[in-house]
């Protein structure tokens, strides 16, 4: 019912990255998509100890990956016809 793809370092940005976050439709709104970045999350610090990540957000999912403590690092842009921006999150 949700999926998310680690991406290994110097594929798509020198950091690793999470992409591809999708949760069907009839599950929204029910927590599992934090539920599934809060697993995405923990695999990637335990697979890149210390390494930050960098996504492509949804810009109209910013508020959300804030709430998991990305920050914004790039203006907007349009990827696949839909504004997105980049973020990095930072092991703590």
């Amino acid at each position: 019912m949700a999926y998310l793809r680690a991406v290994d370092p110097g594929v798509k940005y020198a950091e690793p990255s999470i992409g591809r976050v999708i949760t069907a439709p009839e599950v929204r709104g029910t927590g599992l998509g934090r539920t599934l970045m809060h697993e995405g999350l923990a695999r990637c610090a335990a697979q890149w100890p210390g390494q930050p990540l960098r996504i492509s957000a949804q810009a109209r999912l910013k508020r959300f990956y804030q709430s998991l403590d990305f920050e914004p690092v790039s203006d907007e842009y349009l990827e696949d016809d839909i504004a997105h921006l980049q973020m990095t999150w930072r092991p703590r």
